[in-house]
């Protein structure tokens, strides 16, 4: 997708962005629009909703987060949520998409987000606030942790950097937390800093556990409240001779992941690797992502609806080839909604 994204407005916003940086952001951005019934969207609004209310109901201790995010597939003239994540990536790289309206609805995303910050930090002044990664400068949406930091900096706050998370101090700041290691097995100094209020994360561990995580109870009781995820993981226990007659049924996913890695379809999983997973391993009811048509090309999509502690922020498509929605196949991407 070429943007040139009325230059002068974006650039004001967003003046860590380079050519090279929006090169990047635009080349996981659609070429096109996504068409969709008008109903889907009240309806993907109210599950988000009452996704949140059973998560706060199930826990005493529930710890919300900022940029969460309920993925769906929607074929068939059903809507199936896929997967919930936590320190979800697009939000900000999708107000790329806004065309005309771009300054005017960018803000207003933002200072929806900005409030959720504050409340999850729990001040005004979020500040030393920091946006941490493994390896941000090596991360394919490392032009995004940019934006994010023009947008603290454009919030008021003076000191804003984007830190490997190995070179975080264990002092008193405020952390938007991108890093995939959840529970900091690598660094846990960093999880005791955040257990004993040292540091004031958005993820936290807690936080990921609660709404995001595969191995809590909530999952093993199917999440019963949701129709649509009635039956979504079962056991991986039930793995057996019978259960493989049944495969290409099912997709299976480790228990802790992201970004669709270590992901296996029923429909192409060989038997010896289908042995060898075992307990790490869950497994979800397959149901196929929408497909779209543009240039006499298939593609394949699927909905992102992203959440704070509150109500849905933001709903996107994400365009894509083949089993997973990498965005390796040039034209697809993140994508505008035209509810219809």
């Amino acid at each position: 997708m070429t943007v040139t994204s009325n230059s002068t407005n974006f650039k004001s916003l967003y003046p860590s962005i380079n050519d090279q940086h929006l090169n990047d952001l635009t080349s996981a951005l659609c070429d096109f629009k996504v068409k969709l019934p008008k109903i889907l969207e009240p309806k993907i609004r109210t599950i988000v909703k009452e996704f949140l209310e059973f998560k706060k109901s199930s826990f005493s201790d529930f710890e919300p987060s900022v940029l969460n995010c309920l993925d769906f597939h929607y074929s068939n003239e059903k809507l199936k949520i896929i997967e919930a994540n936590t320190n979800a990536s697009g939000y900000m790289l999708t107000n790329l998409l806004l065309g005309d309206n771009f300054e005017e609805s960018s803000l207003l995303y933002e200072k929806t987000l900005y409030e959720s910050f504050l409340k999850i930090f729990k001040t005004k002044n979020p500040e030393p606030l920091y946006i941490i990664d493994d390896s941000p400068e090596d991360e394919k949406m490392y032009p995004e942790f940019l934006m994010y930091k023009d947008f603290f900096i454009r919030q008021g706050l003076t000191e804003v950097k984007i830190l490997k998370t190995k070179d975080l101090k264990l002092q008193k700041s405020f952390v938007y937390n991108r890093d995939t290691d959840f529970y900091f097995d690598k660094h846990p100094q960093i999880k005791k800093a955040i257990d004993e209020g040292n540091l004031f994360f958005s993820t936290t561990p807690k936080s990921y556990n609660q709404l995001a995580s595969k191995t809590n109870d909530l999952v093993d009781k199917n999440l019963s409240p949701f129709p649509n995820l009635e039956k979504a993981f079962l056991n991986s226990k039930s793995f057996n001779t019978d259960f493989w007659a049944t495969r290409k049924n099912y997709f299976f996913k480790p228990k802790e992941m992201f970004g669709g890695k270590g992901v296996y379809s029923g429909k192409s999983i060989s038997r010896k690797k289908f042995e060898t997973l075992g307990d790490n391993y869950l497994v979800q009811e397959s149901h196929p992502p929408g497909k779209v048509m543009f240039q006499d090309e298939e593609w394949k999509f699927d909905i992102r609806a992203f959440f704070s502690e509150g109500d849905v922020q933001k709903i996107a498509a994400r365009v894509y080839q083949g089993q997973l929605t990498n965005f390796s196949k040039t034209g697809g991407g993140f994508a505008s909604i035209d509810w219809v």
